[in-house]
Protein backbone atom coordinates (compact mmCIF):
# COMPACT_ATOMS: atom_id res chain seq x y z
CA UNK A 1 0.00 0.00 0.00
CA UNK A 2 2.90 2.38 0.58
CA UNK A 3 3.39 2.85 -3.18
CA UNK A 4 6.77 4.44 -2.53
CA UNK A 5 5.40 7.16 -0.21
CA UNK A 6 7.45 7.27 3.03
CA UNK A 7 4.76 9.33 4.78
CA UNK A 8 2.26 6.48 4.36
CA UNK A 9 4.71 4.08 6.00
CA UNK A 10 5.06 6.52 8.90
CA UNK A 11 1.29 6.79 9.28
CA UNK A 12 0.75 3.03 9.06
CA UNK A 13 3.44 2.46 11.69
CA UNK A 14 1.88 5.14 13.90
CA UNK A 15 -1.50 3.38 13.64
CA UNK A 16 0.02 0.04 14.67
CA UNK A 17 1.89 1.55 17.62
CA UNK A 18 -1.19 3.45 18.77
CA UNK A 19 -3.29 0.28 18.71
CA UNK A 20 -1.79 -0.99 21.99
CA UNK A 21 -1.30 -4.44 20.45
CA UNK A 22 2.49 -4.26 20.52
CA UNK A 23 4.87 -4.44 23.44
CA UNK A 24 8.32 -2.89 23.23
CA UNK A 25 11.16 -5.25 24.09
CA UNK A 26 14.84 -4.40 24.36
CA UNK A 27 15.51 -4.60 20.64
CA UNK A 28 12.13 -5.45 19.07
CA UNK A 29 8.38 -4.98 19.32
CA UNK A 30 6.33 -8.08 20.14
CA UNK A 31 2.65 -8.72 19.45
CA UNK A 32 0.44 -8.99 22.51
CA UNK A 33 -1.78 -12.07 22.34
CA UNK A 34 -2.09 -14.67 19.65
CA UNK A 35 -2.86 -12.41 16.71
CA UNK A 36 -2.19 -8.85 15.74
CA UNK A 37 -5.47 -7.37 14.49
CA UNK A 38 -5.24 -3.68 13.70
CA UNK A 39 -6.82 -1.66 10.93
CA UNK A 40 -4.18 -0.17 8.65
CA UNK A 41 -5.19 3.14 6.98
CA UNK A 42 -6.14 2.61 3.33
CA UNK A 43 -4.24 5.71 2.17
CA UNK A 44 -2.19 8.65 3.38
CA UNK A 45 -5.28 10.87 3.24
CA UNK A 46 -7.29 8.42 5.34
CA UNK A 47 -4.54 8.22 7.95
CA UNK A 48 -4.14 11.99 8.10
CA UNK A 49 -7.89 12.58 8.24
CA UNK A 50 -8.07 10.48 11.41
CA UNK A 51 -5.28 12.53 12.98
CA UNK A 52 -6.95 15.80 11.97
CA UNK A 53 -10.22 14.71 13.55
CA UNK A 54 -8.37 13.79 16.73
CA UNK A 55 -7.28 17.40 17.23
CA UNK A 56 -10.67 18.46 18.54
CA UNK A 57 -10.96 22.24 18.97
CA UNK A 58 -7.48 22.72 17.48
CA UNK A 59 -8.85 21.66 14.08
CA UNK A 60 -9.97 25.23 13.31
CA UNK A 61 -6.41 26.47 13.89
CA UNK A 62 -5.12 23.69 11.63
CA UNK A 63 -7.42 24.95 8.86
CA UNK A 64 -6.01 28.46 9.23
CA UNK A 65 -2.42 27.23 9.28
CA UNK A 66 -2.96 25.07 6.18
CA UNK A 67 -4.52 28.02 4.34
CA UNK A 68 -1.55 30.25 5.19
CA UNK A 69 0.85 27.76 3.63
CA UNK A 70 3.59 25.19 4.22
CA UNK A 71 5.39 27.63 6.55
CA UNK A 72 3.25 29.64 8.96
CA UNK A 73 4.04 32.95 10.62
CA UNK A 74 2.71 32.73 14.17
CA UNK A 75 2.04 36.52 14.35
CA UNK A 76 -0.02 36.25 11.15
CA UNK A 77 -1.86 33.23 12.53
CA UNK A 78 -2.63 35.18 15.71
CA UNK A 79 -3.91 38.10 13.62
CA UNK A 80 -6.45 35.97 11.74
CA UNK A 81 -7.44 33.55 14.50
CA UNK A 82 -10.53 34.02 16.66
CA UNK A 83 -8.71 32.29 19.53
CA UNK A 84 -6.81 34.05 22.30
CA UNK A 85 -3.01 33.91 22.02
CA UNK A 86 -2.91 31.44 24.93
CA UNK A 87 -5.48 29.12 23.36
CA UNK A 88 -3.83 29.37 19.96
CA UNK A 89 -0.48 28.45 21.54
CA UNK A 90 -2.17 25.40 23.06
CA UNK A 91 -3.53 24.45 19.64
CA UNK A 92 -0.07 24.78 18.10
CA UNK A 93 1.39 22.62 20.86
CA UNK A 94 -1.28 19.99 20.15
CA UNK A 95 -0.42 20.00 16.44
CA UNK A 96 3.29 19.70 17.20
CA UNK A 97 2.58 16.82 19.60
CA UNK A 98 0.49 15.13 16.91
CA UNK A 99 3.42 15.28 14.52
CA UNK A 100 1.71 17.65 12.10
CA UNK A 101 3.78 20.78 12.71
CA UNK A 102 7.32 21.52 13.81
CA UNK A 103 8.83 24.76 15.12
CA UNK A 104 11.13 26.58 12.69
CA UNK A 105 14.24 28.24 14.04
CA UNK A 106 16.67 30.79 12.66
CA UNK A 107 14.01 32.71 10.76
CA UNK A 108 14.52 36.42 10.29
CA UNK A 109 10.76 36.87 9.93
CA UNK A 110 10.01 35.98 13.55
CA UNK A 111 8.19 33.03 15.14
CA UNK A 112 7.27 30.42 12.57
CA UNK A 113 6.07 26.85 12.42
CA UNK A 114 6.01 24.53 9.45
CA UNK A 115 4.15 21.43 8.38
CA UNK A 116 6.37 18.38 8.78
CA UNK A 117 5.56 17.23 5.25
CA UNK A 118 4.05 18.96 2.22
CA UNK A 119 1.48 16.16 1.93
CA UNK A 120 0.22 16.93 5.44
CA UNK A 121 -0.39 20.56 4.54
CA UNK A 122 -2.00 19.62 1.21
CA UNK A 123 -4.32 17.06 2.84
CA UNK A 124 -5.38 19.55 5.53
CA UNK A 125 -5.98 22.27 2.94
CA UNK A 126 -7.97 20.05 0.57
CA UNK A 127 -10.18 18.92 3.46
CA UNK A 128 -11.44 22.48 3.96
CA UNK A 129 -14.73 23.15 2.12
CA UNK A 130 -14.18 25.45 -0.87
CA UNK A 131 -16.40 28.27 0.41
CA UNK A 132 -14.59 28.26 3.76
CA UNK A 133 -11.20 28.25 1.99
CA UNK A 134 -12.16 31.38 0.05
CA UNK A 135 -13.28 33.09 3.26
CA UNK A 136 -10.06 32.14 5.05
CA UNK A 137 -7.93 33.43 2.18
CA UNK A 138 -9.88 36.71 2.26
CA UNK A 139 -9.33 37.04 6.00
CA UNK A 140 -5.60 36.39 5.63
CA UNK A 141 -5.29 38.83 2.71
CA UNK A 142 -7.03 41.55 4.74
CA UNK A 143 -4.72 40.92 7.71
CA UNK A 144 -1.65 41.09 5.50
CA UNK A 145 -2.71 44.46 4.09
CA UNK A 146 -3.73 45.98 7.42
CA UNK A 147 -1.25 44.43 9.88
CA UNK A 148 1.79 43.51 7.78
CA UNK A 149 1.96 45.92 4.82
CA UNK A 150 5.77 45.93 4.95
CA UNK A 151 5.75 42.27 3.88
CA UNK A 152 4.55 43.36 0.44
CA UNK A 153 8.15 44.34 -0.31
CA UNK A 154 9.72 41.09 0.82
CA UNK A 155 6.95 38.52 0.27
CA UNK A 156 4.71 39.76 -2.56
CA UNK A 157 4.03 36.16 -3.57
CA UNK A 158 2.34 35.61 -0.17
CA UNK A 159 -0.07 38.49 -0.86
CA UNK A 160 -0.70 37.09 -4.35
CA UNK A 161 -1.46 33.62 -2.96
CA UNK A 162 -4.19 34.83 -0.63
CA UNK A 163 -5.64 37.46 -2.95
CA UNK A 164 -6.01 34.90 -5.73
CA UNK A 165 -7.41 32.37 -3.25
CA UNK A 166 -10.01 34.90 -2.14
CA UNK A 167 -11.04 35.62 -5.74
CA UNK A 168 -9.34 39.03 -6.11
CA UNK A 169 -7.38 38.06 -9.20
CA UNK A 170 -6.65 41.60 -10.43
CA UNK A 171 -4.90 42.54 -7.21
CA UNK A 172 -3.11 39.19 -7.15
CA UNK A 173 -1.70 39.84 -10.63
CA UNK A 174 0.01 43.03 -9.48
CA UNK A 175 1.66 41.23 -6.57
CA UNK A 176 2.75 38.42 -8.90
CA UNK A 177 4.40 40.98 -11.14
CA UNK A 178 6.17 42.41 -8.10
CA UNK A 179 7.26 38.91 -7.08
CA UNK A 180 8.59 38.28 -10.59
CA UNK A 181 10.56 41.54 -10.53
CA UNK A 182 12.04 40.61 -7.17
CA UNK A 183 12.99 37.13 -8.40
CA UNK A 184 14.50 38.57 -11.56
CA UNK A 185 16.59 41.00 -9.51
CA UNK A 186 17.96 37.98 -7.61
CA UNK A 187 18.74 36.18 -10.88
CA UNK A 188 16.04 33.52 -10.32
CA UNK A 189 14.76 33.35 -13.90
CA UNK A 190 12.69 30.20 -13.46
CA UNK A 191 10.95 31.62 -10.39
CA UNK A 192 10.23 34.91 -12.17
CA UNK A 193 8.84 33.00 -15.14
CA UNK A 194 6.57 30.91 -12.89
CA UNK A 195 5.13 34.03 -11.24
CA UNK A 196 4.36 35.66 -14.60
CA UNK A 197 2.84 32.48 -16.04
CA UNK A 198 0.59 32.29 -12.97
CA UNK A 199 -0.43 35.92 -13.55
CA UNK A 200 -1.37 35.13 -17.16
CA UNK A 201 -3.55 32.21 -16.02
CA UNK A 202 -5.38 34.49 -13.60
CA UNK A 203 -5.94 37.11 -16.31
CA UNK A 204 -7.34 34.51 -18.71
CA UNK A 205 -10.07 33.78 -16.16
CA UNK A 206 -11.17 37.45 -16.15
CA UNK A 207 -13.45 39.22 -18.66
CA UNK A 208 -11.27 40.27 -21.64
CA UNK A 209 -11.74 44.03 -21.30
CA UNK A 210 -9.09 46.51 -22.40
CA UNK A 211 -7.49 46.74 -18.96
CA UNK A 212 -7.13 42.97 -18.74
CA UNK A 213 -5.69 42.72 -22.25
CA UNK A 214 -3.17 45.51 -21.64
CA UNK A 215 -2.07 43.91 -18.39
CA UNK A 216 -1.61 40.58 -20.18
CA UNK A 217 0.31 42.24 -23.01
CA UNK A 218 2.79 43.77 -20.58
CA UNK A 219 3.27 40.42 -18.85
CA UNK A 220 3.63 38.53 -22.13
CA UNK A 221 6.35 40.97 -23.23
CA UNK A 222 8.18 40.29 -19.95
CA UNK A 223 7.76 36.55 -20.48
CA UNK A 224 9.14 36.87 -24.00
CA UNK A 225 12.27 38.48 -22.62
CA UNK A 226 12.64 35.73 -20.00
CA UNK A 227 12.16 32.93 -22.54
CA UNK A 228 14.71 34.54 -24.84
CA UNK A 229 17.18 34.88 -21.98
CA UNK A 230 16.77 31.19 -21.22
CA UNK A 231 17.08 29.85 -24.76
CA UNK A 232 16.14 30.89 -28.27
CA UNK A 233 15.02 27.38 -29.17
CA UNK A 234 12.26 27.02 -26.56
CA UNK A 235 8.90 26.60 -28.30
CA UNK A 236 7.39 28.73 -25.54
CA UNK A 237 9.08 31.67 -27.30
CA UNK A 238 6.94 31.04 -30.38
CA UNK A 239 3.75 30.82 -28.34
CA UNK A 240 4.38 34.00 -26.37
CA UNK A 241 5.39 35.96 -29.49
CA UNK A 242 2.23 34.82 -31.28
CA UNK A 243 0.14 35.95 -28.31
CA UNK A 244 1.94 39.32 -28.20
CA UNK A 245 1.22 39.79 -31.92
CA UNK A 246 -2.45 38.98 -31.34
CA UNK A 247 -2.79 41.38 -28.41
CA UNK A 248 -0.76 44.17 -30.03
CA UNK A 249 -3.03 44.09 -33.09
CA UNK A 250 -6.14 44.27 -30.90
CA UNK A 251 -4.74 47.15 -28.86
CA UNK A 252 -2.81 48.95 -31.59
CA UNK A 253 0.48 48.63 -29.72
CA UNK A 254 3.22 49.00 -32.36
CA UNK A 255 6.28 48.68 -30.07
CA UNK A 256 5.00 45.38 -28.69
CA UNK A 257 4.31 44.12 -32.22
CA UNK A 258 7.90 44.94 -33.23
CA UNK A 259 9.19 43.15 -30.12
CA UNK A 260 7.22 40.01 -31.03
CA UNK A 261 8.38 40.08 -34.65
CA UNK A 262 11.99 40.46 -33.51
CA UNK A 263 11.53 37.56 -31.09
CA UNK A 264 10.12 35.32 -33.82
CA UNK A 265 12.96 36.31 -36.18
CA UNK A 266 15.61 35.49 -33.55
CA UNK A 267 13.99 32.19 -32.55
CA UNK A 268 13.59 31.01 -36.14
CA UNK A 269 17.11 32.11 -37.05
CA UNK A 270 18.58 30.25 -34.05
CA UNK A 271 16.85 27.05 -35.21
CA UNK A 272 18.02 27.41 -38.79
CA UNK A 273 14.52 28.17 -40.11
CA UNK A 274 15.81 30.88 -42.42
CA UNK A 275 12.67 31.42 -44.61
CA UNK A 276 10.54 31.91 -41.50
CA UNK A 277 13.09 34.25 -39.92
CA UNK A 278 13.18 36.27 -43.14
CA UNK A 279 9.39 36.55 -43.16
CA UNK A 280 9.42 37.72 -39.54
CA UNK A 281 12.09 40.32 -40.37
CA UNK A 282 10.01 41.67 -43.26
CA UNK A 283 7.04 42.26 -40.92
CA UNK A 284 9.24 44.56 -38.79
CA UNK A 285 9.47 47.11 -41.61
Amino acid sequence: RCDGVPLYLEEATRAVLASGLLREEEFTWEAIGEALAVEIPSSVDAALAARFDGLGAARTSLDLAATIGREVSVPLLEAVSDESPRMLAAHLDAMVAAGLLRPLTGSAAGRRVGFKHALIRDAAYEAIPRRRRIALHARIAAALRSRFPEWAETQPELFALHLSGSGDSRAAVEFLRAAAARALHAGALDEATAHLEHAVRLLHALPPDEGTLRAELAIQVSLGGLYNARTWTDQATDRVCDRILELSRQLGDTPSRHFACWGKWAACWARGRIPESTAAAITMR
